[in-house]
């Protein structure tokens, strides 16, 4: 417990390995076709700390014929540098802040467990911007991965019900659930039958309201698949504000500031000019002096004023 008090700074609560562990032992990534065609998988994990949980996801999710790529922001600029050494690509900012594409296979969710200045938790404002129908980050079908505490169930059972199907939610085990009541939901981005979102929203709500006992531990998680990315294209995933670093990267991917460079930038110090089908004329001559393309000696001969 002490060292779970130690990592909650900031709002940040880092997920025990052991709980995350349970989960990860039920993941199963989505099987590919009989061509043996490499399949894809893009996670992203918005408030990723140290990056810890999103590799240990990515390292579930690998195999043959796997392409697993993370994504991680963090706002903290320590544990933001110790993520960029173990996840594939990370952004030093707030999730806010970050330009994504709805292209990711896994939405791996723990977000700070606190009260915003106008009242709302935290987690819900997390929920509702990075699932959103038209600006969300999640592909059709992807997997949210949700790690809240218990109660944040009744906050979020709106959203969770109105945008996500197949939902199913387990607690951490009696070794450290007491320390943050902490849940994690398991669901499917795609909108649900009007019917069935009703009778998981009141679901969500029941079980936000009662206690551990409503609820089965992650060790009795009922297996999942994790779906391959529907574009082998990897998301577009940049800073918002204009970034240098970031800009010299993409003009460096750049075929056509590629040609540009070419066409604008000498290759060499040197100007060598071709051989003149005919003798050039005064004018010419003139020209090609002032432009710096010939030298000041025009010939051997030494010029004499009389």
């Amino acid at each position: 417990m002490a060292r779970l008090g130690s990592e909650s700074k900031a709002g940040f609560y880092a997920t025990p390995p052991y709980e995350l562990e349970l989960l990860l032992q039920r993941i199963l990534p989505e099987e590919g076709n009989k061509n043996g065609d490499c399949l894809s998988y893009f996670l992203y994990d918005p408030c990723c700390g140290e990056g810890e949980a999103l590799l240990m996801i990515a390292q579930a999710l690998q195999g043959p014929n796997r392409s697993v790529i993370t994504y991680g922001s963090e706002i903290e600029a320590g544990r933001a540098e110790e993520a960029s050494r173990v996840l594939d690509h990370v952004i030093h900012d707030g999730y806010q802040r970050v330009r994504a594409e709805a292209k990711f296979s896994l939405l791996w969710l723990n977000p700070p467990y606190q009260t915003n200045v106008d009242g709302e938790r935290a987690e819900l404002s997390f929920l509702r911007a990075l699932t959103d129908f038209k600006k969300g980050v999640l592909q059709k079908g992807g997997l949210l991965l949700f790690c809240i505490p218990q109660y944040v169930l009744t906050d979020t059972a709106g959203l969770l019900s109105g945008r996500f199907r197949d939902i199913s939610v387990y607690r951490f085990t009696d070794e450290h659930y007491d320390n943050f009541k902490q849940v994690i939901v398991v669901a499917r981005y795609e909108r649900a039958p009007r019917g069935e979102q009703t009778r998981m929203y009141r679901a969500l709500q029941t079980l936000g309201n009662g206690d551990r006992t409503l609820l089965p531990t992650l060790e009795e998680v009922a297996p999942f698949i994790v779906p391959s990315a529907l574009s082998t294209e990897p998301p577009y995933f940049r800073r918002d504000a204009l970034d240098v670093e970031e800009l010299n990267k993409d003009l460096e991917c750049s075929s056509l500031f590629q040609e540009m460079r070419k066409s604008l930038v000498p290759t060499s110090n040197e100007t060598k000019l071709k051989r003149p089908m005919l003798p050039l004329k005064p004018a010419h001559m003139g020209i090609a002096l002032a432009a710096g393309a010939v030298g000041g000696n025009m010939g051997s001969h030494s010029a004499h004023c009389s």
